[in-house]
């Protein structure tokens, strides 16, 4: 009996929606990370993730904590967590990180995220970074959103047609479009920036936004392209909202506009 409740617990959501947030603090020997880094933090810190969650539970870690299907492909959907660094103090480095649980999380998950202390960096800092648990914060609302790391769009936009009446296909501004409407569901007016406009720093300056890594240190792939915008809803929309490839490791995340 004890078994079959223990097997329950493991594989049943305990908590709603939640998202998880914690401080990141700079390394032993280096200052906080680059915001153009944020895609190296969010996958440091789904392994320790994973690494606390096999270490308790004496088994590998839940498909969803690692967004694996069952036959270890890539699980399809976005139920599974997001990894979102992020710069609060407008410096264009990373001191937090939120884990957003948009379906909820079991038990075991919520603490092997939480567990989580220390983010080993051996590969662009070689260096150390400890995080703190801060707490559970509550989702926010807003009728505009805008980015704040960019997103990589899913496909290469295209040129069709013959001589003379060529157009854009899959263009930024569709690709975003179709890419609200699945996670927001409802439509939005999608604001591409124009070229050289970059993630605004509160002291001033801009970070480009072609200087954010956009592949994985662990599974690389081939860049595609990225852009930058605002999102326009008719009614408030509650989030995050984060958009495109590698929205799952920080990219594409959009914050509200007051």
């Amino acid at each position: 009996v004890r078994e079959q409740y223990d097997r329950v617990e493991r594989t049943r959501a305990v908590f709603e929606a939640t998202i998880l947030r914690f401080a990141l603090e700079r390394g032993k020997r280096s200052p906080k990370p680059s915001i153009k880094d944020a895609v190296v933090f969010a996958e440091l810190m789904r392994a320790a993730a994973i690494k606390h969650f096999s270490e308790r539970e004496g088994e590998p870690a839940a498909l969803r904590l690692a967004g694996k299907a069952a036959n270890g492909a890539a699980r399809e959907g976005h139920d599974h967590p997001y990894f979102l660094p992020f710069d609060s103090e407008g410096r264009g480095e990373i001191d937090g990180m939120d884990v957003w649980f948009p379906n909820g999380c079991t038990h075991a998950e919520y603490v092997a995220v939480t567990s989580v202390s220390l983010l080993f960096e051996r590969v662009v800092y070689g260096d150390d970074f400890p995080v703190t648990f801060v707490g559970n914060i509550e989702r926010k609302h807003s009728t505009t959103w805008q980015s704040a790391t960019p997103l990589l769009l899913n496909r290469f936009p295209k040129i069709r047609g013959p001589l003379g009446s060529r157009r854009l296909v899959e263009g930024p501004e569709e690709q975003v479009a179709e890419m609200v409407r699945e996670i927001c569901n409802q439509p939005a007016a999608v604001q591409i920036w124009r070229p050289g406009c970059g993630i605004e720093k509160r002291r001033g300056g801009q970070t480009r936004i072609d200087a954010f890594r956009r592949t994985r240190i662990r599974k690389s792939s081939p860049p595609l392209p990225v852009v930058a915008g605002t999102l326009h809803f008719e009614e408030a929309v509650q989030g995050p909202i984060v958009l495109g490839k590698l929205a799952h490791f920080g990219l594409g995340r959009f914050e509200p506009v007051n």
